[in-house]
C-alpha cells in the first residue's frame, strides 16, 4: 500500500516524519531521550487509547496497559471485528479511532464485505481520489484484516481468562501471562461500555 500511496500522492517530508516519529542517531538507533509524538484518544470516561510514534514502531496502550505495537516484533492481533466496531461506536464513530485501532482487527472471511464498506465509508472523508483510489485502498486494508490461512474462529472464550486470540502476535494469546490477558480483556470490555 505504501508504494501505491507514494505513486499517487505527495508523501510527508522527512522533517515532518522526524517530528512525528522522533529522530535516529548516526548509527540508525532511536535517539535517547525519545522525541516522537504521543497521541491520546479518549474512548469513554474509563479508557483512553494512547499511541506513541517511534522511528521503527508505533506502540499502543489502553490507559497505561500495553496492548500492542507495529514494527519488527509486532504484536497486533487483538480485536474481533465485532469488538472493534463497538469500541469505535463508543468513541463517537471517529475515523481517527477507526484507523488507529484497525491494525488490531482479525476479521473473518464472512465479514469481508462489511469490513470493505466500513473502510470505504471512512476513507471518503480523507483526501483520496474517491472514484478510483478509495476501493483500492479499502482492499489493501481488508487484506490486512482478513488472513485466509487463519482458523475461522480466531477468538474463543476461555472460562478463566475471557476472550482469547489464537494468533501468536496477540496480547490476548494464551501464551501470555494470566495477569496481562485479564487486564487487557478488562480494558477492552470497559472500552465497549457507553
Amino acid at each position: 500500500m505504501d508504494e501505491f500511496l507514494s505513486d499517487n500522492y505527495e508523501m510527508p517530508s522527512e522533517e515532518w516524519l522526524t517530528r512525528v516519529f522522533g529522530d535516529v542517531d548516526e548509527s540508525g538507533a532511536e535517539v535517547n531521550p525519545w522525541t516522537g509524538t504521543v497521541f491520546s484518544f479518549v474512548i469513554n470516561t474509563q479508557v483512553t487509547l494512547v499511541v506513541e510514534f517511534h522511528p521503527f514502531e508505533v506502540v499502543y496502550f489502553l490507559n497505561d496497559v500495553f496492548i500492542g505495537n507495529t514494527g519488527g516484533h509486532f504484536m497486533l492481533s487483538m480485536l474481533s471485528w465485532e469488538e472493534f466496531l463497538r469500541i469505535v461506536k463508543v468513541g463517537g464513530d471517529s475515523a481517527m479511532l477507526f484507523f488507529l485501532l484497525l491494525p488490531f482487527v482479525v476479521g473473518a472471511k464472512a465479514e469481508e464485505e462489511e469490513i470493505r464498506k466500513e473502510n470505504q465509508k471512512r476513507l471518503e472523508h480523507m483526501v483520496f481520489n474517491a472514484d478510483h483510489h478509495i476501493p483500492v485502498i479499502a482492499n489493501y486494508l481488508v487484506n490486512h484484516t482478513i488472513f485466509v490461512e487463519d482458523e475461522p474462529d480466531m477468538f474463543y472464550d476461555d472460562p478463566e481468562l475471557g476472550r482469547i486470540c489464537k494468533r501468536n502476535h496477540s496480547v490476548r494469546n494464551k501464551q501470555n501471562t494470566v495477569g496481562e490477558i485479564l487486564k487487557v480483556n478488562e480494558l477492552i470490555c470497559m472500552s465497549m461500555e457507553e
